[in-house]
């Protein structure tokens, strides 16, 4: 091995060699095309196989770019498979020898779709003077004259160590200059070989490319058969500098100009079950900068835990970014996430708006009955006077869910403490100051501090109040801020993109929505007003045309529709889309209600005494509504979605002024309704809100009843230490099947739960359905377990501790349930 002299080139030296493709129309595929080979957009893969057939004359130093093409391939079958190449055994030759122009030719008379041609030196520019590398340099521009919808590319010769004094030097540099100056595609084969990964310089290097062999040494590079006369990462370097050059070729600008753009996000825009713990990810078509990619610029909020921040890690292979959260979610929540529009590219170009999504996490367990026994009964909770709204959260950072309510008749928000186990501490009350007729209450981190703060929306003076958390629950500062004419609900979110929330206000007497945008650290700019309905009553939002940005829409209740008004991107909405529901509609909500991945909405018909659903198509219009009764004079007023019954779909409920009950509405799994049972709360129920309340992971209910002047809890009843499954029946298809192995692994690799879990022993819950080897857990030995005894082994063992059987108690009735019938 000869001794080399390692040299930082500066700046003025690499100038001489590379001319960014950006600023003229050469294209020059060199060491630094390798290191943006990420930066490539997928699209161009599929367009350079679909778009070019290739003629590439070639010995033993240019099959380097074959082999460097198969080992990208290896990496990514799909993505990197090699394009049509029809492959010339013989090279440029010595000394001015033309001779390779004559196959060229004859391949490109009988061979008309060809439109690219490359050929490669092999040791013939080490030994040629100016005079050959010039008859070189005009038989390839007599071709391009020829042939003129063909590209051909030229090359620079292998290293052959002789340094920045040999001739090997000089006659690149000659065939670099014309290339440059005449806005050629050159594949620069020996600049590829001179520098490593850091951009460190070898100008005495080789074409056996010792620095690759220690650079691999401390670093993890691909393996191949052989890669002729050299190392394989030297290979695998020029590879990347083909596809590189091709992109460029196709009409890709390269990375330094390109607009990034948002391939894959995960969890999937209005996914359901995921874990509370769940990594979120998001997949770019570019290199990106990794420093631009942060906590104030990846912001995750969720609905009742508010904003949360976490360890974010960037992998410049996949192109992709984790957020990784300091703090879990909380069961069966909506957590809303933002891609502000601060995140560049490599080559520092922003995304060009930002962009939001919404998923919901698991719910393990429930079964959507809420009345059972003197262990299970509706608790009330006394609160100020006129109690109108109710809003559950994490209120003072203690991992337990908290309550706070708005007091129509004193002005006031009375917060009650949660204990853990569904029963809460005495109410404190903090006064709305100078506001009057509270009638809704949200919460959300409104100034970044982590911590969640209310807004309350004040119906008698037009208007909305932030109140500050301090962290422990009390809300001692509070800001007031102008609405529209009879503010009747408010909603928190992020409408212009920024990552701060912002707020949504429906005005019934002005019959418009007033949007105020947050200014970063709690304070508002606004309102801006955008007309609604007759008696605008209840806004919410979400992205209803899957545009990355988030719409509103508006409850009208004397006119008996809704308002959609679809975000123009930066927090600016369009004017109204109406679709008729049903007679006095006063409360909405969205959420997918049949798991095709679009926000759809549910409305409360107080004078129907119905719900309506409207399904969206996913460009954001919306079928014709569906209604489900709920019987004669229930005046449902309130409406909200969770999972109740534990079967991985968004089932409704609703709070009933008049009949003093919330009525349980199951969905079928595909957005199909039937109402399964109502529950007794206090005297004029105006408000519900679900939450797990006594942390047993099932999804249980608060009531704010105006007359009766406090909150009913209603508890989900949960049947446990007694199971009733199948077991080895993951995907709940009651039988035990090789389905059951596929969904298992793929809940290993973060797809859906299966479908029963149990506490059989004091915090310890898991999959029941899965275990399989009895040993009251369910983990990868499970599906192994699996395997073997679709192969002939030992039949599935349930954990001792939960028997597959048992009774199922529920009001009015017993069932004994026979899994193994």
């Amino acid at each position: 091995m000869n001794i080399r002299a390692i040299i930082t080139v500066s700046i003025l030296v690499v100038s001489v060699w590379f001319v960014d493709s950006a600023l003229g129309e050469a294209i020059i595929a060199n060491h630094q095309a390798s290191a943006d080979f990420t930066a490539i957009p997928e699209a161009y893969f599929n367009q350079i196989r679909a778009n070019y057939n290739f003629f590439y004359g070639h010995t033993s130093h240019g099959s380097q770019i074959m082999t460097g093409i198969s080992i990208l391939e290896v990496e990514n079958g799909v993505l990197y498979a090699q394009p049509d190449f029809s492959e010339y055994g013989s090279d440029l030759g010595h000394n001015g020898d033309i001779s390779w122009v004559t196959p060229t030719r004859d391949y490109l008379d009988s061979h008309p779709s060809c439109n690219v041609v490359m050929w490669s030196w092999c040791g013939g520019v080490s030994d040629n003077n100016e005079e050959g590398i010039n008859s070189y340099l005009n038989a390839m521009n007599q071709l391009e004259l020829d042939y003129p919808g063909v590209t051909f590319v030229y090359m620079t010769g292998h290293l052959d160590g002789s340094g920045m004094d040999g001739t090997l030097y000089a006659n690149n540099n000659q065939i670099r200059a014309y290339c440059e100056s005449n806005d050629k595609v050159l594949f620069d084969f020996a600049d590829i070989e001179s520098y490593d990964p850091d951009g460190t310089y070898y100008p005495d290097e080789t074409d056996y490319c010792n620095w690759c062999y220690d650079w691999c040494a401390i670093h993890t590079c691909p393996s191949c058969n052989e890669c002729a006369h050299s190392h394989c990462f030297n290979c695998y370097l020029k590879g990347k500098a083909f596809w590189w050059m091709m992109a460029r070729v196709d009409g890709w600008q390269g990375g330094t100009d390109t607009i990034p753009n948002i391939l894959a996000i995960s969890p999937e825009q209005n996914e359901l079950n995921v874990a509370t713990n769940a990594n979120i990810s998001v997949t770019f078509d570019i290199n990106m900068d990794p420093t631009t990619i942060n906590n104030s610029t990846f912001i995750v909020n969720g609905r009742s835990t508010g904003l949360h921040n976490g360890s974010i890690s960037y992998n410049p292979g996949t192109r992709t970014a984790t957020f990784n959260p300091d703090e879990d979610f909380t069961i069966g929540e909506i957590i809303s996430v933002t891609l502000s529009n601060e995140i560049q590219s490599s080559g520092g170009i922003n995304l060009t708006d930002s962009y939001s999504w919404n998923f919901v996490t698991i719910v393990l367990r429930g079964n959507a009955v809420f009345d059972y026994s003197a262990d299970y009964p509706t608790s009330d909770f006394p609160v100020g006077d006129g109690p109108i709204s109710v809003y559950a959260g994490l209120l003072n950072n203690d991992d337990v869910i908290d309550l706070a309510v708005a007091n129509g008749l004193m002005s006031t928000v009375s917060v009650l403490y949660g204990n853990g186990d569904g029963t809460f501490q005495n109410y404190v009350e903090f006064p709305l100051f100078g506001s009057n007729g509270a009638v809704a209450v949200a919460g959300a981190d409104f100034n970044g501090d982590s911590y969640l703060d209310l807004t309350v929306a004040s119906h008698n003076s037009n208007n909305i109040t932030v109140l500050f958390n301090n962290g422990s629950g009390i809300f001692g500062s509070q800001l007031s801020y102008a609405a529209g004419q009879g503010p009747r609900s408010v909603c928190p979110a992020d409408l212009d993109g920024d990552g701060d929330i912002d707020l949504a206000v429906s005005n019934e007497n002005s019959d418009n929505v007033s949007v105020l945008l947050n200014s970063g650290d709690g304070t508002f700019t606004g309102p801006s007003t955008y007309a609604a309905g007759d008696d605008a009553r209840s806004v919410c939002a979400a992205d209803f045309d899957n545009d990355g940005d988030i719409d509103l829409a508006v409850a009208n209740s004397l006119s008996g529709n809704v308002s959609i008004l679809m975000n123009s991107g930066n927090g600016s909405f369009a004017g109204q889309i109406l679709y008729d529901v049903g007679s006095i509609p006063r409360s909405i909500l969205s959420c997918d209600l049949n798991a095709d991945g679009y926000s759809d909405l549910a409305i409360a018909n107080a004078y129907d005494d119905n719900i309506s659903l409207l399904i969206n198509n996913g460009s954001g219009s919306f079928a014709t509504n569906s209604t489900y009764s709920i019987g004669y004079y229930a005046w449902p007023i309130s409406i909200f979605a969770a999972d109740f019954d534990n079967d991985s779909d968004l089932d409704l409920i609703t709070a009933n002024d008049q009949s003093d009950n919330v009525s349980v509405f199951l969905n079928d799994g595909a957005g199909a309704y039937s109402i399964d049972s109502s529950y007794a709360v206090g005297e004029y129920p105006y408000s519900v809100f679900s939450a797990d309340f006594d942390a047993d992971g099932a999804m249980d209910l608060a009531t704010a009843n105006y007359e009766g002047q406090n909150v009913s809890i209603l508890l989900n009843f949960i049947d446990s230490p007694i199971c009733q499954y199948l077991p080895g029946d993951a995907n709940n298809s009651n039988t035990f099947t090789g389905l059951d192995v596929t969904y298992s692994v793929r809940y290993f690799k973060g797809g859906p739960h299966p479908p029963y879990s149990c506490e059989c022993t004091s915090g310890n819950i898991w999959y029941v359905s899965g275990d399989v080897n009895g040993s009251c857990s369910f983990s990868g030995l499970d599906v192994t377990y699996m395997v073997r005894y679709f192969k002939g082994g030992a039949v599935p063992i349930p954990c001792a501790d939960c028997p597959p059987s048992g009774i199922l108690r529920v009001p009015d009735r017993i069932r004994l349930i026979d899994a193994n019938k």
